[in-house]
């Protein structure tokens, strides 16, 4: 007489893994977290058109997330070091109001020769924006 032993079923827990890259999203709305360099490659962790729209990311953005198994990001947890939460309405660059220098700072010094007098001549400086 034979027995056989059955094994019991191991279910295996998907993996998840921390993500982090800068955001670069392509013409058809799909993005992709680029390490360091960044430029494309293999390991690279795309994030879907619908979880950009959610939390209203935007290309370059720092992001940090859980990613699956399948290099997907699946949650963002922060993005340029602040919750989703905290980027609600934020502006984009073009609307902000730009604010002119209101004081000049000048390069020209006794000692510092004929340098100087000549950039505050050719490109003023100011401390503003």
């Amino acid at each position: 007489m034979t027995t056989t032993l059955e094994h019991p079923s191991v279910k295996q827990e998907p993996t998840t893994q921390q993500a982090t890259g800068v955001l670069d999203i392509d013409a058809g709305g799909k993005g992709h977290l680029r390490a360091a360099s960044l430029s494309a490659s293999p390991s690279d962790v795309s994030v879907s058109p619908a979880l950009i729209r959610r939390h209203g990311l935007r290309k370059g953005d720092l992001v940090e997330g859980v990613r699956d198994g399948r290099r997907a990001l699946t949650e963002v947890v922060r993005v340029d070091g602040r919750t989703p939460d905290e980027l609600r309405g934020r502006r984009h660059f073009r609307d902000l109001t730009p604010l002119h220098p209101r004081d000049r700072l000048r390069l020209e010094h006794p000692a510092a020769g004929l340098t100087g007098r000549v950039a505050d001549l050719i490109a003023p400086v100011g401390k503003g924006q």
